[in-house]
């Protein structure tokens, strides 16, 4: 395992990543974190992603239809990090967790989202599908 110091700074890395995503508001710019074969499992339904470039978009369509998203905690155990979140779904709020693996070399091997309640997530899954039939990639 890697020492203390340089597991740090895998943490801040990703951290850096992750918000970086949001206020950009696009996929490109957590891609350069995400392993060869990340997986996704997002909270609104129960499918698991895997590729960069389909969690990659998935990403981007994330922080195009959550507002306010706004990270009240984050803990790391090792290469494991868990992001606690506030953020709106339209008039709805939504909190959650962004559960979040580390490979060795510090990148994204693994996103689970946990969040709640049931009627903003219902919501956002609208607004993904939306995303995801607009998107010619996901028509395939």
């Amino acid at each position: 395992m890697a020492g203390a110091a340089s597991e740090r700074a895998l943490q801040a890395q990703a951290e850096a990543a992750i918000h970086d995503l949001f206020e950009r508001q696009s996929g490109d710019a957590i891609a350069p974190l995400l392993s060869a074969d990340v997986r996704l499992k997002p909270p609104t339904y129960w499918k698991t992603w895997e590729g960069v470039e389909y969690v990659r978009r998935l990403l981007g369509f994330a922080a195009n239809n959550i507002d306010g998203l706004r990270y009240t905690r984050i803990y790391w155990n090792g290469l494991h990090g868990a992001f606690q979140f506030t953020a709106r779904i339209g008039d709805l709020d939504i909190t959650g967790v962004d559960l979040v693996v580390l490979n060795a070399a510090g990148q994204i091997e693994e996103i689970e989202i946990v969040a709640r309640p049931p009627k903003a997530i219902a919501k956002l899954g609208e607004r993904m599908g939306a995303s995801l039939a607009a998107d010619p990639f996901f028509s395939k």
